[in-house]
């Protein structure tokens, strides 16, 4: 190669440089990935069962009891995959999370967006009732109130869903009302929320939870396995 080709050959590459600095700025936020992101048809099949609502019981797990937890991949390569947490939760020797038994058709789950143009994301709510005047119940409302922590639920199809993170968590407030009439219902209201890139979180793993006994776990078969 000639003194002038390589001269060329130099100009040609700085050039290149210099526009590719201009056109994709260096940055490490890693939310940049979501440009390259393919997008898929989103179809609805005729005669798709779409029951509403969710199973009567949620857990609640405390930030203080928790060791690692599922997490969304940090380059999805699916749809799906922007909104499915993989992973399994891990707790601290001798913690298990609280399960709390719902009323039938009192928990419910929504998202809004929230934030201006450019910086849009979701808050997460739920909310779920608990029937009675127990003093478990209000002791439990009582060290809930400001505790942050993962909310966890299930659709009526089974599929299970989280609000909140390790890094940013679920915060549940209480209210009770006791009725008035003998016909009233008597009992708590618990209203969670968190903040969320994610309209809804699944998880890939889902835990074992008994309405039963109020047991919430893995399989011992799964355990074994590892």
């Amino acid at each position: 190669m000639t003194t002038k080709q390589k001269r060329t050959l130099g100009v040609l590459l700085y050039a290149a440089a210099l526009l590719a600095s201009i056109i994709i700025p260096e940055s490490n936020d890693s939310t940049l990935l979501f440009a390259s992101a393919t997008f898929s048809p989103l179809l609805f099949q005729q005669g798709q069962n779409n029951m509403g609502g969710y199973q009567n019981w949620t857990v609640f797990i405390p930030l203080s009891i928790l060791e690692s937890m599922p997490e969304i991949a940090s380059s999805p390569t699916t749809s799906e995959g922007y909104v499915t947490a993989t992973g399994r939760f891990t707790f601290k020797t001798g913690e298990t999370p609280v399960f709390i038994y719902c009323t039938e058709e009192t928990v419910k789950y929504s998202a809004e967006t929230a934030g201006e143009k450019d910086g849009h994301s979701y808050e997460q709510k739920v909310e779920f009732f608990h029937p009675g005047n127990a003093q478990q119940a209000h002791g439990l409302a009582t060290r809930i109130k400001n505790t942050p922590g993962i909310i966890l639920i299930a659709d009526s199809d089974g599929r299970q869903q989280i609000i909140g993170n390790q890094f940013i968590p679920a915060y549940i407030s209480t209210s009770f009302d006791g009725g008035q009439k003998r016909a009233d219902l008597r009992g708590t209201k618990f209203e969670g929320a968190a903040a969320s890139n994610e309209s809804a979180v699944f998880l890939e793993t889902p835990m074992s939870v008994d309405p039963l006994t109020g047991t919430v776990g893995y399989p011992v078969e799964d355990d074994e396995d590892e």
